[in-house]
């Protein structure tokens, strides 16, 4: 895993090596996350949803409060990345909750631009995700 340090040294890993053919088969969720306020945070939610198998691509917006997963439905279920993200927590004064908004194909919201991966969630932002917990 290719790995990059957070400010404060806590470390996230970046992604699993992509096999593209895969990727664009796969299914990617995009979840409403709540109780994430920090970098660290951040980190945590993210390695707790890439460390799951079945699971290739990762980006947790912080501040929009949401992450975007791309992962094989035939191994996991919407379901597995919401108990993930509530198991993210390592210290008892935390607690991340998770809502799945949205589940679409990969070919939906995944692009390739420069011969890096990059999301492109169709017909929204990550700002309006900020609704779903008000």
């Amino acid at each position: 895993m290719i790995r990059h340090e957070e400010p404060f040294g806590y470390l996230a890993q970046d992604h699993k090596p992509l096999d593209l053919k895969v990727l664009w088969a796969s299914s990617t969720a995009r979840l409403a996350v709540r109780g994430i306020g920090c970098v660290n945070c951040e980190a945590r939610v993210h390695n707790a949803l890439l460390a799951l198998d079945g699971v290739s691509l990762v980006k947790v917006f912080r501040w929009e409060k949401i992450a975007l997963v791309a992962f094989d439905s035939a191994r996991l279920t919407p379901d597995r990345l919401v108990a993930a993200v509530h198991s993210a927590v390592n210290e008892p004064s935390r607690c991340y909750q998770a809502e799945v908004t949205e589940v679409r194909p990969a070919r939906e919201t995944l692009k390739i631009v420069g011969g890096e991966v990059q999301w492109c969630w169709p017909n929204s932002t990550p700002q309006e995700s900020q609704e779903v917990w008000s």
